[in-house]
């Protein structure tokens, strides 16, 4: 459960995204974010979400979005993977 809102601009080359009361992961998870390339080249780590990013206190801001088509959330391993674990439980479309 959840949502996620997505302010985009091309101009500044961001986006920050908002989640709110997203379901907090099991005891030994962490929600991770990925860019997804518009070229189809393989997501890349934008890092790990916190208490504040799933609770929608705090905002995630992801710099250099150029290039990119969305935004992806994982439910990985404590400490995180180096490619996603399908499925993406959330995907953040950037559009222009």
């Amino acid at each position: 459960g959840g949502t996620a809102t997505v302010e985009a601009s091309r101009s500044r080359n961001a986006a920050v995204i908002t989640f709110k009361n997203l379901t907090s992961p099991g005891r030994n998870e962490v929600y991770q974010l990925w860019t997804i390339p518009a070229d189809g080249s393989a997501p890349v780590s934008a890092g790990m979400l916190t208490e504040q990013n799933i609770s929608g206190a705090e905002p995630v801001v992801i710099e250099n979005i150029s290039g990119n088509k969305q935004a992806a959330v994982t439910l990985e391993p404590r400490g995180g993977s180096q490619s996603p674990t399908p499925p993406f439980a959330v995907t953040v479309p950037f559009q222009d």
